[in-house]
């Protein structure tokens, strides 16, 4: 197979320099590694926090996540193994995400990740750490308000691209 045999779209700027105008800033190869180590550390933060809820004997607020989900029962409300694997198919693809925008050399320098995500990725972990933790410890409202967070968070990411 050759490239001829793929139609695919060549007119896609793959790196920062978008304005041939205006000059690269020194700095921005260091504040791209910068935000993309975030991005990782950010992840790892999360993922950490569902880990210990999930599989640890003391959970958060000492409630298991199964506890936790039987605690606020809802129509909406999945069982546990649902729940179990919904988050897993969630963090699996953040992961991906995470690596890729750190090791992968197309992905890293291609300008939907450098400017299309920015701090967004942060700024929903974020939120999606705080909404876990408070629902943890039954603070409705408040969980309300950051999983709102996230969700603001996830429409940013898309207006962005």
């Amino acid at each position: 197979m050759s490239d001829e045999d793929f139609d695919l779209p060549t007119d896609f700027p793959t790196n920062i320099d978008i304005n041939n105008s205006k000059p690269k800033s020194p700095a921005m190869p260091f504040l791209k590694k910068v935000m993309n180590a975030l991005n990782l550390i950010s992840y790892i933060v999360v993922l950490s926090t569902y880990l210990i809820a999930t599989y640890s004997n003391i959970g958060i607020n000492n409630l298991s996540d199964e506890e936790l989900l039987n605690k606020h029962p809802t129509l909406l409300t999945p069982n546990y193994k649902s729940t179990k694997f919904i988050w897993g198919v969630i963090f699996f693809s953040q992961g991906v995400f995470a690596v890729a925008q750190l090791w992968v050399i197309r992905c890293r320098d291609h300008i939907l990740l450098v400017e299309g995500i920015g701090p967004m990725y942060i700024l929903a972990s974020f939120a999606q750490l705080i909404w876990y933790v408070s629902f943890a410890y039954g603070m409705l409202i408040t969980s309300f308000v950051f999983l709102f967070g996230v969700f603001v968070c996830a429409v940013g990411l898309l207006a962005r691209q």
